[in-house]
């Protein structure tokens, strides 16, 4: 049970691959969509997400005796508290196995603070999973051992990498939870810099951010050209959407894990990424990408100038990001699902 789409984010993606390879090799799969509705500003109040609730209920209860293992994916913050902890305890209660996988990029700092309320309930399940090992030390401080890092998965089927010889460059960068501690504005100052060394540069953004207007005045403002804001894209064109660019950017304050830095590598696209939270579990530096410390994000410029001047380079590190991403495939990570679910 979890978030389904649409609409897509990182936990619906992964709830969708995941349901749709077990279900490619003949397991028994009942799906539970926590989504209260597609409109999720509408539908997000507390009263709508009771009425999801007490729904859910009803319906896990005239299934009961379909299932064996109820798997919850689960968002950090409140909805960990007022969703996850209830139906592990719920779960548990109706003497099914329970097993959970914690994702958010909030996690390391929301989990520390739940302290031993959030510790009791992720003891409580019989498995416990987080994408990236960054909460390592909240489950060793509460002595939660029943934990496993599964990285994340794609298809790799989807994500598909055509011959890369060298970058214009044209830039990609994904801005996420609403455009919250992306540093985009940073990346505009940035790539205006790269603009006087690559007059050719693009730098396309994709997303949704509050602070679009705010962001367009400045290029205006700097007379800069070769900026394209694109919004929100279905995520079925997201594909489409690497294949047309060159270098994939990610420099958030937080990352989780990173699954869109998996989408570019495998694309072919050299990533260039903060080094923060998961990102280094999923990315190597100088195998396919680069890491770069968040206080000194002027380092972009050095790599996305290197990659263009140098088209061996910038060939030798997209073959590095495909075989790079090639690791974070269900092939990859079958093994530690199957454990999670059934030991």
């Amino acid at each position: 049970m979890g978030l389904y789409p649409p609409p897509y984010g990182g936990i619906s993606i992964m709830v969708s691959n995941l349901f749709n390879a077990l279900k490619r090799e003949n397991a028994s799969l009942l799906l539970f969509n926590t989504r209260a509705s597609r409109n999720t500003r509408k539908h997000g109040s507390f009263f709508y997400r009771l009425i999801r609730f007490f729904t859910l209920f009803v319906e896990i209860l005239t299934k009961i005796n379909s299932f064996d293992i109820l798997y919850i994916h689960t968002p950090s913050g409140t909805s960990f508290i007022f969703v996850a902890c209830l139906w592990i305890w719920l779960g548990k209660l109706l003497g099914k196995r329970v097993a959970v996988t914690y994702h958010g990029a909030r996690g390391a700092r929301f989990l520390p603070r739940l302290g031993r309320f959030g510790a009791f309930f992720l003891r409580l399940a019989d498995r416990v999973s987080t994408p990236s090992a960054h909460l390592d030390k909240y489950f060793a401080r509460y002595k939660i051992t029943n934990a496993l890092v599964i990285p994340n998965f794609l298809e790799e089927s989807i994500f598909k990498c055509d011959t890369r010889e060298k970058a214009t460059p044209n830039l990609l960068n994904v801005i996420k939870r609403g455009g919250r501690g992306q540093n985009t504005g940073t990346l505009l100052n940035i790539f205006r810099g790269i603009k006087k060394k690559l007059p050719d540069a693009t730098l396309t953004l994709i997303g949704y951010t509050p602070e679009k207007e705010r962001f367009l005045k400045l290029v205006k403002g700097w007379g800069l050209e070769g900026v394209d804001f694109k919004g929100p894209v279905p995520y079925p064109e997201m594909p489409g959407i690497y294949q047309q660019a060159d270098i994939f950017i990610n420099i958030p304050e937080f990352e989780s894990f990173g699954l869109t830095i998996v989408e570019a590598l495998l694309s072919g696209l050299p990533v260039i990424a903060t080094a923060v939270g998961g990102v280094p579990q999923v990315l190597e530096h100088g195998e396919g990408g680069f890491m770069v410390d968040k206080s000194a994000l002027i380092e972009i410029s050095k790599y996305v100038i290197e990659l263009t001047e140098k088209p061996e380079f910038y060939n030798q590190t997209a073959r590095k990001a495909l075989k790079r991403g090639k690791q974070f495939t269900w092939k990859q990570t079958r093994e530690r699902y199957y454990r999670l679910l059934a030991g």
